[in-house]
């Protein structure tokens, strides 16, 4: 985003201050003072998950485009560049990892690649999931659950038969921006078991992200069903990515407002639930974890580095 788009970045602060006047600052403390410490711990144990699961997903989706990286090397550079997502419009700081291309295994270009299908399978299937809600909760039983997944694996199908125009789209953005395009390459990590991985490592994290939104409501007293919750967490997901707010401050707390309506007593339960997945989860957890990293200097810039390994 150019400088003269810099007012947009503002769209989510100023959106969750109207949000906090409108639940009244005195009702979100009354209900920060009741909070229940189980659940939140097991929201906070979700989230490292999350972060470790993706970092595993992105470690083979480097492989598919070409690139290689130690294990040693993806912690430092993962627990860092996740606390810099958190604190930038868009989750932008993760680019930080491609100041350290050529200097491990993997190109500048090989990580743009791999960065935007990490974002492509995040989006993609955070639309799914909302759509498998939608039905869920509209319809729900056998039929509705049947119809949810036929639709799951019918627009499945589709994005691989499309595979070639989204590669198109993707060469045009890269040559749009001046970077280098290089495309998916059968390299030597990109193995059918590491695919698997891959896959296992991601459905994963998208089930213990939706497991942070279970107990940060649970903490707050307010229990939600898996159908509307998937529904709400999946567009909250989706909006986060729009480089107008950080960490998704503001956004976030709009769309749980407007989908989990029907099951919380008041609005400042929806901004608590908001303002403990910034304030502990996204900074103070996030932040612990990447602040040993920082202090001890990792992750460094030294060349070499042993294949993808599993």
């Amino acid at each position: 985003m150019s400088h003269r788009h810099w007012p947009l970045r503002l769209v989510g602060l100023v959106l969750f201050a109207a949000l906090l006047v409108y639940a009244h600052p005195g009702q979100v403390w009354a209900a920060a003072r009741d909070v229940r410490v189980v659940p939140l711990l097991l929201a906070a144990a979700a989230a490292i998950g999350v972060i470790v699961l993706r970092n595993i997903r992105w470690k083979y989706m480097l492989a598919f485009c070409g690139g290689t990286i130690r294990w040693r090397d993806l912690w430092p550079l993962a627990l860092v560049s996740s606390f810099l997502g958190n604190l930038t419009p868009g989750r932008a700081g993760e680019l930080w990892k491609m100041t350290f291309a050529g200097a491990t295994t993997f190109t500048r270009s090989q990580y743009l690649v791999s960065f935007f299908y990490d974002r492509l399978l995040d989006a993609a299937t955070m639309a799914l999931l909302a759509f498998a809600g939608l039905i869920g909760a509209t319809a729900p039983g056998t039929a509705g659950f049947r119809f949810a997944l036929g639709a799951i694996v019918g627009l499945s199908i589709a994005a691989v038969a499309g595979r070639r125009q989204i590669r198109v789209w993707i060469e045009r953005a890269m040559r749009r921006y001046d970077l280098p395009w290089q495309p998916l390459s059968r390299a030597a990590g990109a193995t059918a078991g590491r695919a698997a991985v891959m896959l296992v490592a991601h459905v994963l994290s998208v089930v213990l992200y939706i497991a942070i939104y279970a107990g940060l409501f649970r903490a707050v007293g307010v229990s939600v069903p898996v159908a509307p919750l998937t529904v709400a967490a999946s567009v909250a997901s989706m909006v986060a990515i729009l480089p107008i707010s950080v960490a998704g401050l503001g956004t976030r707390e709009a769309v749980l407002l407007h989908f989990l309506r029907p099951y919380y007593d008041a609005p400042s339960q929806v901004i608590l639930v908001g303002m403990l997945d910034v304030v502990l989860l996204a900074y103070v957890l996030s932040g612990l974890l990447a602040l040993p990293c920082w202090l001890l200097g990792y992750p460094r810039r030294s060349g070499g580095g042993a294949g993808v390994g599993t």
